[in-house]
């Protein structure tokens, strides 16, 4: 836990000498509130932007100045017991981070199995359980409203829950939200790639999600960017689920499985499909696992973004991440292009047809970057398609060839 002492609390102490509680925002453009926001940065830059310390301390001011008008019924003079009062509420919420969160991605999608709880690594699950998607902080309700509340309940549904820790706002730019986002794109890519779920295409829902502090006890929505309220719009492919009997009568010849009967045998069932997904973070450590993450986020962005121009550079960039070195794009488009054709092709005709191809998808790149072209024509429709395979298929390689490499396979 981080104590709050020396440079530190001296940039709060010099912020509290001069503020305000009447026309608060004024003392925002003064040096010592940028001397708070640069100096509590620095300390918890690791966990943080210094927007997110901005936001952290002017959420702060903007709460107690609201509770003394509740209180005064008008804003009131500053006097030192006020003083003393944001001091220590300042202290307190900087000591408070990092925080830990749990940060769930809704499956709206999913079939009512009833509650289960399964475990992918020791941060991530997937649960079905009660939980409410429209959160609000039921602390500030009327008591009556609370008791209704906890008489209702929630509503049952499937999410993907993440641990992270850090700093997390409702924004998904924030540090937490942004990593537990990147998690989130890379469990959706391995359940659907892998044939554990699929994607409900037409629907008029959206995926949802929610921030929970744990020690702070608090839930508060997140604002999903639109791709990642569609990539969670999957359900498991149920047809292909199956159960082994220990004691059927194929034991000894090999059991070809049987469709599940109860809830609960699904549940079993799904359990056993989510093993590529265990194993995908099992390799967290290799030293390839970083580029192929990338590339994998990459993939999904450029899958779900309903801009087809961002969509073809997110995959250019994909294969960047696996293919690329720390040259520029000139210099390193023929080395990009032999990487591509040596990694994928299986002869010299194949790799020379494959080289021609990644020259036509870094053409088009180039017109895009340096603004020849400024979206996709109808005749860029099959390059775009072209591009998300080949990223789609260095992937696969890529996975095949670390997974060829560890203990784990």
């Amino acid at each position: 836990m981080i104590k709050i002492k020396g440079k530190y609390l001296k940039a709060i102490e010099d912020f509290i000498e001069i503020f305000v509680l009447k026309e608060w925002w004024k003392v925002l453009a003064l040096p010592q509130y940028q001397n708070l926001v640069s100096t509590i940065y620095s300390l918890q830059k690791k966990y943080l932007y210094e927007i997110n310390t901005q936001k952290m301390i002017e959420t702060e001011i903007y709460k107690f100045v609201a509770e003394q008008i509740d209180k005064n019924e008008k804003i009131p003079d500053i006097n030192q017991g006020l003083k003393s009062e944001l001091k220590n509420r300042l202290i307190t919420t900087f000591e408070s981070y990092p925080r830990e969160y749990l940060v769930r991605f809704e499956m709206p999608k999913f079939p009512d199995w009833g509650e289960f709880d399964i475990k992918i690594t020791d941060k991530i699950k997937i649960v079905s359980g009660k939980h409410d998607f429209d959160p609000y902080n039921i602390e500030n309700l009327p008591k009556a409203s609370r008791l209704v509340q906890a008489l209702r309940g929630y509503p049952g549904t499937v999410y993907l829950q993440i641990d992270v820790k850090g700093y997390g706002d409702e924004q998904a730019n924030s540090p937490a939200i942004a990593s537990a986002i990147s998690i989130a794109k890379q469990c959706a890519f391995v359940m659907t790639t892998f044939g554990i779920m699929q994607k409900e295409y037409y629907s008029p829902s959206k995926a949802r999600a929610t921030l929970e502090a744990k020690k702070q006890k608090y839930v508060i929505p997140v604002e999903l960017p639109g791709s990642m309220r569609d990539c969670y719009l999957i359900k498991p492919i149920e047809i292909d689920l199956k159960i082994y009997d220990k004691d059927s009568e194929f034991t000894l010849l090999g059991d070809p499985g049987r469709a599940p009967n109860t809830n609960q045998e699904k549940i079993d069932a799904f359990t056993t499909k989510l093993y590529p997904l265990t194993n995908y973070f099992l390799h967290s450590k290799h030293p390839d696992f970083l580029s192929i993450s990338a590339a994998i986020e990459w993939y999904q962005d450029s899958k779900y973004s309903d801009n087809q121009t961002f969509s073809y550079l997110a995959a250019c960039i994909g294969l960047e991440a696996l293919l690329g070195t720390d040259e520029y794009m000139d210099q390193m488009s023929k080395r990009l292009t032999d990487r591509f054709a040596t990694l994928m092709g299986k002869g010299k005709t194949q790799r020379n047809n494959m080289a021609k191809e990644y020259i036509k998808v870094l053409q088009l790149r180039g017109e895009i970057v340096h603004a020849k072209q400024a979206r996709l024509t109808p005749k860029h429709q099959e390059t775009l398609t072209t591009v998300q395979q080949m990223l789609l298929d260095v992937i696969w390689r890529e996975l095949h060839q670390m997974y060829k490499q560890s203990k784990n396979w």
